[in-house]
């Protein structure tokens, strides 16, 4: 958990809080679910019951890295809902390179 709460720190000081709550003052939604190829599947969405596939789901993780790091930097997200196992682990450290940069 070491990696969520560095990911907390970050975004906290691109004005973002890190939830791992869904509710509905959530701003913005990044999650993972299983994909039918059998592989993760990034979500990044504003609005999960208004999703489109080709702009909002992410089977390459460096395209989602970038699509959370933009939205962490995003003035109109204050809170966003995270739940991304994969993202957190494999691919932390571009994660926090993009949101240092």
């Amino acid at each position: 958990m070491e990696n969520l709460e560095r990911l907390k720190e970050l975004a906290k000081k691109h004005n973002t809080e890190i939830v791992l709550e869904m509710d509905e003052s959530c701003d913005w939604f990044f999650y993972e679910e299983d994909g039918a190829c059998g592989h993760p599947l990034q979500i990044s969405v504003s609005n999960p019951n208004q999703m489109v596939p080709s702009e909002n789901i992410f089977s390459v993780i460096g395209e989602s890295v970038r699509s959370l790091a933009e939205v962490i930097m995003n003035d109109d997200v204050k809170k966003l809902y995270f739940n991304s196992e994969e993202l957190l682990y494999s691919n932390f450290e571009d994660l926090e390179y993009e949101l240092n940069s």
